[in-house]
């Protein structure tokens, strides 16, 4: 068996939207954790995972919320917080600078597109292009 690429913690409140994340992102090499609820302290901190991916429209607590109460905590110590979502690009990107998240993944229909998206995502995170995890 090979070595994974990574671990990836994708929360979302669609089972549909998690099994696809995990069945492309699982069959792409990373390990992946998948979870309904934005209370997910305990796998974050105990998985590590090197990419979070955070649906923004959540219900009671939206994740652009629980993105603004997550930065700057020991909670992404080691993790790169990404909004998943199907919202246009520029409000992805407006949401992005107004709650410190890292950037924005837009949820994919294509497999590929996705597997890409993360894939590009990591590589950066490799190369050190994430600023706020080169100073943690």
């Amino acid at each position: 068996m090979s070595q994974s690429k990574g671990t990836i913690l994708v929360i979302d409140d669609i089972a549909e939207v998690l099994e696809f994340c995990s069945a492309c992102l699982t069959g792409h090499g990373y390990t992946v954790f998948t979870t309904t609820t934005v209370f997910c302290a305990d796998v974050i901190l105990r998985e590590k995972p090197v990419l979070i991916l955070l649906d923004v429209c959540m219900p009671g607590l939206p994740g652009d919320q629980v993105a603004q109460c997550f930065v700057g905590t020991d909670l992404l110590k080691y993790s790169s917080l990404v909004l998943h979502s199907n919202l246009p690009e520029v409000e992805l990107w407006h949401k992005v600078k107004k709650t410190g998240a890292d950037g924005y993944i837009p949820k994919c229909s294509s497999v590929e597109e996705f597997c890409q998206k993360v894939d590009d995502w990591i590589d950066r995170i490799h190369r050190g292009e994430i600023e706020r995890l080169r100073l943690s």
